[in-house]
Formats: structure tokens, sequence, C-alpha cells
């Protein structure tokens, strides 16, 4: 692992991410490998100018463990505490870096139906907390570090050690870290995906069709609507900032009613640590009717039965196939990494941010404690746009960008 890289990467999620700003308060999310990173990034945040740095450190392994033989209360036991301590930070004006580490597998032989109720449990803890950060109430970044099993579940021809080092030059080059300034590559970046949201803006979509060998699906767009892509605005402080570290993705929010057809996942869904591959869902004036998985159905019934909301679709999602993560030609068994190879829908929330509140109506776009993206994207894919004003064109057509 190249070290250089790796200081390099800490800057770019602490400046472009997270953008910290003088005498800020940051909470870093920290996954137990990654004190080497962690270290860089609080060193990054103070020199940035941040008041403190407050390290939280997250253990999906202590999670298993509770799962597997922790009593019926230990399961459900609320967090709810320290989710409320990070809120208050958050309301006083601190920003949020959060490092992820998976095991793809990790949930795997933890009982269904305790997984479901932890999961539940979590939601209804950090609703609040996670509303205010999904909605721009503060800036905040998330980044991925790679670890032994994630490595080898991407590259399963390899040992261990070397895998490891194979995932961290594949993040070093998909973050644009390999060039020779990565900020100014991703300033370059993000001023393309700017144009997208920009056009796509200009144009009033009433309507998208999806059709390929997986799709067969009719989106209406609310009035109002706004596409979002790459950098996003904090709220309260009209700053910029990067959530996701990669992103690829231009996305808006569907008409909460306004979904019907079918459609095929075209890459597995990690979801709490547990695999759902080749599923299908049907859509009816919105909501989800019939589903289908070939395997992980169990997970997926979780994740659609998890409130009201969570029947209906939050976000819509383009990604063109050529993407620098796609042309990896490999899927990375993480959301944040396939869902920017792939054109995706997200079941769940949609976010506040891609509706303008002046000629929006938030009852249009859907609600739930739970956000979780699927990947449809593949080479077939078009997508045909229909405007208020009748005219039609393809926003993508081949899996590319027609615009």
């Amino acid at each position: 692992m190249n070290y250089d890289f790796l200081e390099k990467y800490a800057g770019l999620i602490v400046k472009v991410g997270a953008n910290v700003q003088e005498g800020q308060v940051v909470i870093v999310n920290l996954p137990v490998n990654g004190q080497e990173l962690g270290e860089l990034i609080v060193k990054q945040c103070y020199l940035a100018g941040a008041s403190d740095v407050l390290v939280f450190n997250d253990n999906e392994q202590m999670r298993k463990i509770r799962l597997l033989y922790g009593r019926d209360e230990a399961v459900v036991a609320s967090q709810k505490a320290i989710v409320d301590l990070k809120l208050e930070y958050l309301k006083k004006g601190a920003c949020v870096i959060s490092l992820f580490s998976p095991d793809p597998d990790l949930m795997a032989d933890v009982d269904s139906v305790r997984l479901r109720n932890y999961i539940t449990t979590g939601q209804k803890d950090s609703q609040e907390y996670r509303s205010f950060v999904m909605q721009g109430g503060t800036s905040w970044s998330l980044a991925a570090h790679p670890n032994k099993k994630w490595a080898q579940k991407v590259f399963s021809d390899l040992e261990a050690d070397y895998a490891e080092a194979a995932l961290w030059e594949d993040i070093f080059d998909i973050c644009r870290i390999s060039e020779a300034d990565p900020v100014e590559a991703w300033n370059s970046h993000l001023a393309e995906l700017a144009k997208k949201t920009d056009y796509l803006n200009s144009k009033n979509i009433s309507k998208l069709k999806y059709s390929s060998a997986t799709a067969d699906l009719e989106i209406l767009l609310p009035k109002g609507h706004l596409w979002v892509g790459g950098i996003n605005k904090n709220r309260a402080t009209g700053l910029n900032f990067l959530p996701n570290i990669p992103t690829e993705e231009v996305f808006t929010a569907p008409l909460k009613g306004g979904v019907n057809g079918k459609v095929r996942s075209t890459k597995p869904l990690i979801y709490s640590g547990r695999m759902i591959d080749d599923f299908e869902i049907e859509l009816k004036d919105g909501k989800i009717v019939n589903y289908s998985a070939a395997k992980g159905l169990d997970t997926l019934e979780t994740i659609i039965q998890s409130d009201e909301g969570a029947s209906f679709l939050g976000e819509v999602a383009i990604v063109p196939f050529s993407s620098p993560i796609s042309k990896k030609n490999r899927i990375f068994h993480n959301t944040l990494f396939d869902e920017n190879a792939s054109c995706h829908l997200a079941i769940g929330n949609a976010y506040n941010m891609c509706l303008n509140p002046d000629s929006g109506n938030s009852s249009d776009i859907n609600t739930s404690m739970t956000h979780v993206d699927f990947m449809v994207g593949s080479a077939d894919l078009q997508i045909e746009a229909t405007c208020e004003n009748g005219e039609k064109f393809f926003v993508l057509k081949d899996g590319e960008w027609a615009i």
C-alpha cells in the first residue's frame, strides 16, 4: 500500500469530502482496522483548522457477537444515547467523516429474525440523526477502507495480503488518488457532473422510461424535482461537500405513486452483512407489489417490510456503463462502489434536496426510515425522457450518456 497515496486520500476526504472549516468540530467514525488512515484524517482535520476531532470506533464483529450470543434484550438494546450525542454536536455545526470497512458475508450465519429486530431498533434510534444528515443539515463524507475478508471477496484468486493490496490499488485509482493532483482531478470530474445536472434540470422532465433485457419500467417525476450529482450543499452554511467518495452518479427523486413495471437487479446487493442476488421487483402505482430473489429473499423482505415507505422508491440515479468503477469489470460486493458502476434505484426514503421547496410538494416524494440502493444498469439500458412540453430525448443510450 502506497503511503503517499494514503496521505493524499486522507487529504481528499477532509478537504473535498467533508470540507472541514476553521473552528469546526469533526466527528470521525472509524473501523477498528482503520487506525493508520484515521490518524492521517485527524491530522488533516487539525491542519484544516478543526477545533476538535471526536473519534468513534465502529466494530462490526462486536455487533455480530451480540447477535449470535446476546440475550434477546441485548439484541434490541437502544444505542440512542450515542446517536443523540453525535446529533447534539451536528446541530452545533460539526461535520461527519465515516470510514467503512465491510465484511460482505459477516452476518450470513446470524438468525434472520434477530438481525431484523436489530436493524429495526437501529433505524428507530437513528431516525432523527440520519434525517438531519441526509437532508443536508450538515456536511459529511463517506469513504472506504479495505480489509482482508472484503478484499478476498473481490479478488478470490489472491491470498489475503495480496488481495488487500489489490483492493487498495483499485480504490486509489477509482478515487483519482493516483492522479498528479487528486483535488484538481475531482474538481474537473465534479464540474462534468454539474453540467449533466444543469442540463437535466433545464428540461422539466415529467417521465423516464427504462428499457433493457432486465428493465421495463416507467417512472414519473414530481413537479419541482431537482437533479443532484457530486457536490452537495450544506443547507445551514451554504458550503459544498462531497458525501460519497467515489461518486459517478446524477440522481433525483421519483413521484411516490408514479412508478410502474418490473426491474431486475444487475449486481448483487450487500445489506447488513448479507447478500441479495438476482432479485426482481414489480411496482404498481409506485408500490412494490411483488418481489423475488434467487438469494437473500428474507433479507430483501426485511428491507421492503421495514416500514410503510419501504415499499416505495426514493431515488433514481444515472451512471454510465463506462464509469471508472464499471471499467474495472468486477463486483466490489459493496454498494458505494457497485452503485457507482451502474444505474441504480433506491428502496425507501427520498432526499429533500431533490425537490425545489418553492415549486415542489414534499408529499410527492417518499419518506421512510430506510434507504437502500440497488443496481439496475447494463450495457443495453435505454432511458428515454419525456418533458412537460411533450419533447422526448434519450438520457441514456446503450448504457451511456446521450446528452
